[in-house]
């Protein structure tokens, strides 16, 4: 059986468009199968969201990406299966890097929607939002 980090680096389908999205958010709200919502490198859920609050969840994470990825396309999202989704990836509008990796760098994605208990991967944000490791950079000019 495969890891929660492993599942992560299985294979995806991008949303690339706005209407590829909410085609995903209509199969994942009508899933009966419980979902977890994981913001990575915070406190891993112990429980999954209920099925009341789920659209309320997925509503939010819509108008976040709606509000800060300005584009015609969507792009950020990717899903296992979107006609039956199991795992969700859903990159932040604001750090988005080479989310393929090219980079040297993997790119976390910044929300998981899992059928699965996730574990904890990604780097821990501090109170400001950016990674803890951030803080300890010294920035002098000379």
């Amino acid at each position: 059986m495969k890891t929660f980090e492993q599942s992560l680096s299985g294979r995806f389908e991008n949303m690339l468009s706005w209407a590829q999205l909410d085609a995903l958010w209509e199969q994942v709200n009508a899933s009966d199968t419980p979902w977890y919502l994981y913001e990575v490198g915070m406190d891993v859920p112990q429980e999954p969201i209920s099925a009341q609050d789920l659209p309320t969840k997925i509503k939010s994470l819509d108008q976040i990406l709606h509000d800060h990825h300005n584009y015609d396309y969507c792009g950020i999202v990717y899903a296992d299966n979107p006609e039956a989704p199991t795992l969700v990836k859903i990159y932040g509008p604001k750090n988005l890097g080479a989310s393929c990796g090219s980079g040297g760098n993997k790119v976390w994605p910044r929300w998981v929607l899992s059928h699965m208990k996730p574990a904890a991967v990604g780097v821990a944000l501090d109170e400001t939002g950016k990674p803890s490791w951030w803080k300890n950079f010294s920035f002098k000019r000379h």
